[in-house]
């Protein structure tokens, strides 16, 4: 599989799609997005062209793609921009073409070729390196990012030739595979899951030196954003002519979801804490809470990771954590309480 013959659209093209349609109002001003983000345009560039074609105030994304990357991008309008932090640290999956021999400036096309090598590895060099980057490591950001240093992203700084030194980052790599090996010597495509935080540029780079030799990513693009798929997204172009919403729900279905009453929705407007019992909730794997032997369960461990969805008539109405609750007796059932992180008063911009 060549990754980069699976990009569908290019900048150009997705410029003058929006070029052709005229400005007007979305008449659903918050919720969720997915997008294909194309090549040739950051992340930030595509969240000004949703302003100023629907005269939205506040929007945000989970997981910047840069503008040589492409795919799945979740892109939050109004008052969905809240719960971006529930996303952010989701698994990604890319597909990335590593070529060797050229190092550069940004660890990926865009740069500056740094340095060269004419040694090229063999794919069973390339299959027995690939293991030692399976987990939790230790990662250098690319100088050409938007980690802040001393209150500016590292960009600039790289961009004004004043070379940021970069430090060393804890991140997760779940998954990393050859998908396709045809371009060897000179190039090979590979998949990886990992955790948020992660760059696919310093992957690249960093496997590059493991075998040998030096090299950049090429064709990064993104798959997959937690339960958001590509196979799911729209194109920027059909974005700008009609948005098409996705609910919170759909994304992140490995939350518990609790489903509560007028009268305890009355505490929640109020910010109070409520008691949830086993029929109130399911858990993240679709289970009923009265199923488990205790909330606290090894399959269900109540912490502040894991948030707990509130629908009012199968609208979101809210998101807290669980604790268990301090005055049960340890009876038959187990209640637990629901804190609330974020509340949704207009229930008219939640989403199913």
């Amino acid at each position: 599989m060549d990754s980069s013959r699976s990009i569908p659209i290019l900048a150009a093209e997705t410029q003058a799609a929006a070029d052709a349609v005229s400005p007007s109002k979305a008449p659903h001003p918050g919720g969720w997005l997915l997008l294909d983000k194309p090549l040739g345009v950051t992340s930030n560039a595509v969240l000004a062209r949703l302003k100023r074609q629907w005269g939205w105030k506040k929007l945000g994304f989970v997981g910047t793609l840069d503008p040589l990357a492409s795919g799945v991008l979740a892109v939050a309008v109004g008052a969905a921009t809240r719960t971006i932090p529930l996303l952010n640290d989701d698994a990604k999956c890319y597909d990335f073409e590593l070529h060797f021999g050229q190092q550069t400036s940004s660890d990926d096309a865009e740069g500056a070729v740094v340095a060269t090598d004419d040694y090229r590895p063999s794919l069973d060099q390339i299959a027995a390196a690939i293991p030692t980057f399976v987990g939790a490591i230790d990662q250098r950001p690319p100088a050409f990012s938007a980690i802040k240093l001393a209150g500016r992203p590292a960009y600039e700084l790289a961009r004004a030739g004043q070379a940021p030194t970069m430090a060393m980052r804890r991140v997760r790599i779940d998954a990393l595979e050859v998908v396709s090996s045809d371009q060897l010597p000179d190039c090979i495509t590979l998949r990886v899951t990992c955790g948020g935080g992660t760059y696919v540029r310093s992957l690249a780079r960093d496997l590059a030196v493991a075998v040998g030799t030096v090299g950049h990513a090429r064709a990064i693009r993104r798959l997959q954003s937690g339960p958001a798929t590509l196979a799911a997204a729209q194109s920027l172009a059909q974005a700008l002519e009609s948005p098409r919403w996705i609910g919170l729900s759909q994304l992140l279905p490995s939350q518990a979801v609790a489903q509560i009453d007028q009268a305890r929705w009355q505490q929640v407007r109020q910010g109070k804490a409520i008691a949830l019992h086993n029929d109130d909730w399911r858990l993240p794997d679709g289970g009923q809470a009265s199923q488990q032997p205790s909330c606290a369960s090894a399959n269900f461990r109540l912490k502040r990771e894991h948030p707990v969805i509130l629908l009012l008539k199968d609208m979101v109405a809210g998101v807290g954590w669980l604790s268990l609750d301090p005055d049960d007796n340890g009876g038959d059932e187990q209640p637990v309480i629901w804190s609330p992180k974020m509340v949704f008063v207009d229930l008219t911009v939640c989403w199913k």
